[in-house]
Parts: structure tokens; C-alpha cells; sequence
């Protein structure tokens, strides 16, 4: 397996029988600080596509992955760390 994204690597994980508990990051990438203006607009837009799903069920996931999205290490972090259990 090369390298992946964050939804890849959540998918995998959710397909396979694992629930994300963290997920956290080495050190700060810098360069990441230049593009925090588009955070704000990203999180509306993800917010606004995730508040059309009909699922509660999912509208609970959406809102795990959501959070997960716009956390510093999924931000600002380098190298990735998840912490999975199986569930």
C-alpha cells in the first residue's frame, strides 16, 4: 500500500470493521498556515453538502467525520497518526 489520503485510510478502516478513535499528528507543516483562510469556507461547504443526508444514522458519522476534517492534525499535521478499535 503506497501512500493515502485521510478519507481512503477512514474508509479502509470503516469497511473493515474499525471505528477512528484519534487522530493526531507528528509535527506542524508551516506551509499548511498559508491556506487556513480557505478553512472557513471549506467547513461551511462540507457542512452544507453533510445537512442534506436523511440517515440519522449516518448524519452521526457525518458529524465524526466532519469534526475529524477540520482537526489541527488533519490541518496543519505532517505525518498522520490514527488510533482504530474494532468494533
Amino acid at each position: 500500500m503506497g501512500l493515502s489520503t485521510f478519507p481512503e485510510l477512514r474508509y479502509a478502516l470503516h469497511t473493515s470493521g474499525f471505528q477512528l478513535i484519534e487522530a493526531s499528528h507528528t509535527h506542524t507543516k508551516g506551509i499548511s498556515y498559508a491556506y487556513s483562510f480557505y478553512i472557513p469556507w471549506t467547513w461551511l461547504y462540507t457542512r452544507l453538502a453533510f445537512r442534506k443526508e436523511k440517515d440519522a444514522a449516518q448524519r452521526v458519522h457525518n458529524r465524526e467525520i466532519l469534526r475529524t476534517l477540520f482537526s489541527h492534525s488533519l490541518l496543519f499535521g505532517e505525518n498522520l497518526m490514527l488510533v482504530a478499535k474494532r468494533v
